[in-house]
Parts: structure tokens; sequence; C-alpha cells
């Protein structure tokens, strides 16, 4: 059943995007711990950055974050899956998310990276949210406490795709997209003197154990974007 949106307008962030292979192993994974409603395929995604929501898409903040984050480095991150569960509080149809039991800091330093550098050109951008990482799988009835994967997830994220969400409307834009590369940092290159090199801060890269048992951060609404329908 489509929810009809009380406006229209456009819901611009920057996410991941799962490829095909890591999307039917989390389509597999719904079926078999029950999912309700209806799997979305052409809509899974990982949210890094919220940038904008408003009736009309902003060109020039596009060009602006297309032109600021082409200039980045951006390295690649892995998540991993275990567990399923409903996101947020209040009535049905609820959020059905895959989130992770290990502490994943990554996503959020990408976040706060691309944050700074767009923020440096639009003050306007607003504060940004912690990322928990989760993908939405469907909107359905929730259910108490967790459901474990029988296999976990892994995705190793080696692309940034900025999405433009029709509000309202099931569409989808994807506006550009940046590929996340591991190796040595490039720095700028400067009209008249060098620029400083960013250092890699010790243990940044550094993956948490595959199977450590960490608590995980209470999910709520203020980790999630707003897409007009409910919280993604």
């Amino acid at each position: 059943m489509q929810v009809e949106s009380r406006w229209s307008g456009h819901n611009l962030y920057l996410a991941a995007i799962p490829p095909p292979e890591v999307a039917k192993r989390l389509f597999t994974a719904w079926l078999a711990l029950g999912g309700d409603g209806r799997f979305r395929w052409q809509k899974l995604h990982l949210s890094i950055l919220g940038l904008a929501c408003a009736r009309h898409v902003d060109a020039r903040l596009v060009a602006e974050v297309k032109e600021t984050v082409g200039g980045l480095h951006l390295r690649p991150f892995e998540v991993r899956f275990d567990r399923f569960l409903p996101f947020g509080w209040g009535p049905d149809p609820r959020p059905l998310v895959f989130a992770g039991g290990t502490r994943n800091d990554r996503p959020d330093r990408l976040a706060g990276q691309l944050h700074e550098a767009i923020a440096g050109r639009r003050p306007d951008i607003g504060r940004r949210r912690r990322v928990v990482p989760h993908v939405t799988a469907s909107y359905g009835a929730a259910f108490p406490g967790e459901r474990p994967l029988p296999e976990p997830v892994c995705w190793q994220v080696t692309e940034l795709v900025l999405v433009d969400n029709w509000i309202g409307v099931p569409r989808y834009d994807h506006l550009a997209r940046w590929p996340l590369r591991a190796g040595a940092v490039r720095p700028r290159a400067p009209a008249t003197q060098p620029a400083a090199l960013q250092l890699e801060l010790p243990g940044l890269m550094r993956k948490p154990p595959p199977c450590a048992k960490i608590r995980v951060p209470r999910i709520d609404r203020r980790d999630g974007i707003w897409d007009g329908n409910g919280w993604i």
C-alpha cells in the first residue's frame, strides 16, 4: 500500500547503495526472518549525510556538492549486519532494518569529513546527525527485541552516491557517484604553495573484530533521515 505524503518535494542526501550481491543476501535474510511489508529493492541504502529537504532541488547546492566531494579523498569501509530489528518507535508500519552488534564508527567519520567540507562552502547545510549504520529493508509490523541473522552479511562499501529522493513519488535519482579508494592520501595542488597533507590517525583504519560483542548504541529517530513517508 502506497502511503501518500502531505506535500511533495525533494530530499537530497549522500548514501551508499548495496551492490546486487549484497542486496540479494539481505533479501534472503529478510525472508528467513519473516520480514513484513514489501522489500525495498530499489530503495536500499545506507544513509551517510542529509543535505536538504525542500520543495525544489537547489541546483547550486547540487553543483557545489559535486565539486566539493569530487575533490576529497574518501576511503572505503566495511559494514557488517548481523541482526534485524524495528527502527524508532510509534505505530505500524515501522521501518524494519538490518544493523550490526559491533560498534562501527567508520561511516560516521566519513559523514564528518563530508559535512566539514560541504559546510565550508554552504554554512546553511545545518548540523549533521550521528550515523548508526543500518539499512531499511521494509516497512511493516514491529516485533519485540532483535532477530539474529542466520549468517552475517558483510559489505565492503566502495562508492558514495548523491541521491535525490522525490517525496510523495516512488522515485530515487542518483545524481552523482564517487569511488572510495584506499591508499595514501593525495595532497591538493594549490597554485603557489604546497598544501598540508592530511595525516592518518593511529588506529583509524583498524577494523573491529569480526565477532566482537559490544553493546551497540540505541537506534532512534535522530539517527535517520525523513523521506516524507517514514524514517530511513
